[in-house]
Parts: C-alpha cells; sequence; structure tokens
C-alpha cells in the first residue's frame, strides 16, 4: 500500500500540524491554518484507504508497522524542482558554474541532513521491526550529449556537476 505524497516535504511524514494546514479538504473548500480534528469513523476511512494527505505519515507506520517502508524525501524540502527550473531557463550560461555557488548549494543541501535523520530515526522508532529502504535521485542526465540535447541544454559541467551532485 503506498500513502506517498507529491510534492510532501519530510514535515508531511513526521508533523500532524504540517499536514492539516493547507493539505486537508473537505467539501471541495481548503481550511486553511486550521487544525482539523477527525471523528473516528472518518480515521478508520483513512487508515483503510489508505488516503495520502489527510494525516501525517508517520501515523500509517505506527498503526501497520509494515515489514518493508520505501521512502523518498528530501528534494521538495531543498527546493530541487527551482534549483533544476534555475539552471534550465539560463541556457546561456552554466549552472552552478562557480566554486562559490557550488559550495553554497552543497552547504544548503547539508544543512537538511539532520531533518532528514531526525525523520528516518522517527520511522525505526515507531517501526522497530520494519526494514527502511530510502531512494536516492536517480542519475536523469547522461554524462555524455544524447537525443534529448534538443530540449535540455545543458553544458557538459553541468551535467557532471548534476551527476556527481547525486552521487
Amino acid at each position: 500500500n503506498s500513502i506517498a505524497c507529491s510534492g510532501a516535504k519530510a514535515e508531511h511524514i513526521t508533523s500532524d500540524k504540517a499536514t492539516s494546514e493547507g493539505r486537508y479538504q473537505q467539501y471541495g473548500q481548503y481550511d486553511y491554518g486550521r487544525y482539523v480534528r477527525f471523528h473516528s469513523s472518518e480515521l478508520t476511512t483513512i487508515y483503510n484507504d489508505f488516503s495520502p494527505g489527510r494525516i501525517a505519515q508517520y501515523h500509517f507506520v505506527r498503526k501497520y508497522q509494515p515489514e518493508n517502508i520505501l521512502i523518498s524525501i528530501g528534494g521538495n524540502d531543498m527546493g530541487f524542482a527551482d534549483i533544476i527550473a534555475a539552471c534550465v531557463l539560463t541556457p546561456t550560461e552554466d549552472c552552478f558554474d562557480t566554486t562559490p555557488e557550488r559550495w553554497g548549494l552543497l552547504g544548503m543541501i547539508y544543512e537538511k541532513r539532520s531533518m532528514l535523520v531526525d525523520t528516518y530515526s522517527m520511522i525505526k522508532a515507531l517501526s522497530p521491526g520494519s526494514n527502511i529502504y530510502v531512494l536516492g535521485y536517480p542519475k536523469v542526465v547522461a554524462a555524455t550529449k544524447g537525443l534529448c540535447s534538443v530540449d535540455v541544454q545543458l553544458s557538459p559541467n553541468e551535467r557532471q556537476f548534476s551527476r556527481d551532485l547525486i552521487d
């Protein structure tokens, strides 16, 4: 079963407040800034249907104690889509081509390390018998230009940097 949420951040796994504010939808209306309390029948439906985004994902881990947990977090917390968009939208110059820019990006990524460790630790504490598998980002950029070069104009330096960043 899956409780994956596109666009989710680590707080949507670990925090009831983050999940209920702006993500709960009732009768087509979003309840922004309001802590949502569910009736027991609503919670039963959420649990039985594995409804993502309604309650923090840790509740499912605690309730079901799954044998295996597959998790991929961090990209949305780091603004990965914005980083990629900035690189793709500036085709005339290399993205993060100076040492300070690259160190800044690496520093920003490293700052999220403790948040990731805390998230994994919380999951393990809630379900100590579970195997936790963390997915990294795939290498979506070839080392050399391929057939996509018409659509995505990344320089050789950008391609190598993106591959090194994922390693």
